[in-house]
C-alpha cells in the first residue's frame, strides 16, 4: 500500500493503533452493547405506543431480529478487526520524488526501514510498543479495503494525468513563495517570477526544437535523469541559468535595490536606461 510521504507512514501506523486502544476501552467497559441495548429499547417503546393495534409478539421479535443482525454486521465490518486486515500484513511504502540530489529515489518501505529520522522518533507505532494492548495494527475490514483501493485508484490517477507532475511542480513554487515571510524577499522573488522565469520560459515554448545549444538539448533530453524536460519548469532551472538567451540576456523591466546600474549596458532600457540586470 503506497502513501505519500514519510510522515504519512507512521501517522497511519500511530492512527489505527489509538484507534485499537479506544476500541479496547469500549468494548472493556461494556459500551460495545449500548447500540442493541437501543435496539430493544425502541421495539420495547413501539410496541407499548401501538397498544391494541399491535400485530402480536412474533412481527415485534422479527424486527428486533432483524435490527440486530444488521448492526451485528455493521459492526463487525465497521469496527471489529481481525489479523487478517491488518497493517502489519502490507508492506507500507513511499516513492519519494526525484530531485537534483537525487534523480533515481528508491522505494522505501515501512518494514525494511524508510531511512529517515522518523525511523527512530517513531519506532514505538511500527513495533506496537507504545501499548500493551496489542494488536495495534489490526483494521475493521472496511477500512482497510476502502485505504487499499483509494490508494491503488489515487496512484492510477496520477499515472493517468499527462505531463500532471509539471503542473504540480508550479503550483507547489507559487505555494512555496506565498509563505515567504520577508515582504522584501517575497517582492524580489515575485518580480523574478514574473520579469524574468516566465518570460525565459514563454521562450523556451516558442523556440524551435534546435535553437538549444548541444549543452542545452542534453539538459532537457528525456534520458536525463539529473534534469530532464520538466526542469524548464521551476524558478531555478539549469538550462536557463546556463543556456545563453535566457536568465544571462533578460533585464529586469525596473531598477532593482543594491543592483548597480550599467548605462552603458541598459540603454535603451525604461526610466533613462536605469534599468538593473538580474
Amino acid at each position: 500500500m503506497q502513501l505519500d510521504s514519510y510522515l504519512e507512514i507512521f501517522t497511519t501506523m500511530y492512527g489505527w493503533a489509538f484507534a485499537n486502544i479506544i476500541g479496547e476501552v469500549i468494548t472493556g467497559t461494556g459500551l460495545i452493547i449500548v447500540p442493541f441495548a437501543v435496539i430493544l429499547f425502541n421495539a420495547w417503546r413501539e410496541a407499548k405506543e401501538q397498544g391494541l393495534e399491535s400485530a402480536g409478539v412474533l412481527p415485534l421479535l422479527e424486527s428486533v431480529g432483524t435490527k440486530i443482525i444488521v448492526a451485528l454486521f455493521v459492526m463487525s465490518l465497521c469496527f471489529a478487526t481481525t489479523p487478517i486486515t491488518s497493517l502489519s500484513s502490507v508492506n507500507l511504502s513511499y516513492m519519494p520524488s526525484a530531485t537534483p540530489q537525487e534523480p533515481n529515489p528508491t522505494l522505501v518501505l515501512r518494514n525494511g526501514g524508510t531511512g529517515s529520522g522518523y525511523d527512530a522518533a517513531m519506532k514505538d507505532a511500527s513495533d506496537g510498543t507504545m501499548s500493551t494492548a496489542g494488536n495495534l495494527s489490526q483494521m475493521p475490514a472496511w477500512w482497510f479495503s476502502t485505504m487499499a483501493i483509494s490508494s491503488g485508484i489515487k496512484r492510477a490517477v496520477r499515472a493517468g494525468i499527462r505531463s500532471g507532475d509539471r503542473q504540480i511542480r508550479m503550483v507547489e513554487d507559487m505555494a512555496r513563495n506565498a509563505t515567504i515571510q520577508d515582504p522584501r524577499v517575497l517582492n524580489a522573488i515575485q518580480r523574478f517570477y514574473s520579469e524574468c522565469f516566465i518570460p525565459a520560459r514563454s521562450r523556451y515554448l516558442a523556440a524551435a526544437s534546435g535553437a538549444l545549444s548541444p549543452t542545452g538539448q542534453s539538459l532537457v533530453a528525456v534520458d536525463n535523469k539529473e534534469y530532464g524536460p520538466t526542469d524548464v519548469d521551476w524558478i531555478g532551472s539549469q538550462l536557463f541559468r546556463t543556456e545563453s538567451g535566457y536568465y544571462a540576456d533578460m533585464r529586469s523591466y525596473n531598477p532593482v535595490p543594491d543592483f548597480p546600474v550599467d548605462f552603458s549596458r541598459d540603454i535603451g532600457f525604461v526610466a533613462q536606461s536605469d534599468a538593473a540586470r538580474w
